[in-house]
């Protein structure tokens, strides 16, 4: 079939589809046989669909890409299906909930609605809606800032969720940045513990097990008190200002960000620092 294009970060509706296959995976787990399937096609939403899937100041009837991930791993009860959207939840067992309370913000940044339609031992589908535009779509373009980021510059990511580190990875190295990975708060100090001569900035979620940001953050600056951190979460902004301004961050980064907005804090936090 062929589809119209749609509007959207390309980075962030990669993180998406990664996101849920990853986790369609893990819901089948490593010594089982399955699959994980992802259908595109076109739908035309009318307005009782629309009452369905939008509220009513979100979207409406109209011409929606359609993105479908599904698996035939061990599904979900009703209970766990109606908190795996919340930020901060998570289960082990069914390998849903990381990183799902940010797909459903992209998702909802794009103007589009998403639902879970799953049944224990019966496998779990995700439906994604995405506005379709008839034009031609402009060329994807990479991320840009006003600000270039200082030649040399290392930058540590310390972050549970998997396709985050690669998606930091990926556009800050095409920013010419030397970039390392961790994936817990303990990693990370030990990471910085060794590089932290280099280190130009850190961009740390606080949400993670193991050891967490904030006990992270205070560990990162006892090895080097002047290294700028920037913390990341689904907190609100706002809010997340107030709960941990005794940490003294660089700024704060609201997840889901786009690839752009992770490039302008990581510019204006270094160029800040070398004025």
């Amino acid at each position: 079939m062929n589809l119209p294009p749609i509007e959207a970060d390309p980075a962030q509706i990669q993180q998406i589809v990664m996101n849920l296959v990853i986790n369609g995976a893990e819901a089948i787990g490593e010594n089982a046989t399955g699959k994980v399937e992802i259908r595109t096609s076109l739908r035309e939403i009318n307005a009782r669909e629309a009452s369905e899937f939008f509220r009513a100041e979100e979207s409406g009837p109209g011409t929606y890409l359609q993105l479908e991930v599904s698996d035939t791993g061990s599904g979900m009860d009703e209970a766990t299906k109606a908190r795996i959207f919340d930020p901060f939840f998570t289960t082990k067992f069914t390998g849903r909930g990381l990183g799902l309370a940010a797909v459903q913000g992209i998702v909802k940044g794009h103007s589009g609605a998403i639902r879970v339609y799953s049944t224990p031992g019966h496998g779990t589908s995700f439906l994604i809606l995405l506005p379709a535009r008839r034009q031609k779509a402009a060329a994807a373009r990479p991320a840009q800032c006003s600000l270039s980021i200082p030649s040399g510059s290392v930058a540590l990511v310390i972050d549970d969720e998997e396709i985050i580190r690669r998606l930091a990875d990926d556009v800050l190295s095409r920013a010419e940045m030397k970039v390392l990975t961790a994936e817990n708060g303990k990693a990370g100090v030990e990471v910085f513990r060794e590089h932290h001569r280099v280190v130009s900035v850190v961009v740390l979620d606080l949400q993670m097990p193991v050891m967490g940001g904030e006990e992270a953050l205070m560990l990162l600056k006892q090895i080097n008190p002047d290294v700028p951190v920037i913390l990341s979460s689904g907190f609100d902004e706002s809010d997340a200002a107030r709960r941990f301004s005794k940490l003294k961050p660089a700024r704060f980064l609201q997840k889901p960000y786009t690839t752009e907005r992770l490039v302008e804090a990581v510019a204006e936090t270094l160029n800040r620092r070398k004025d």
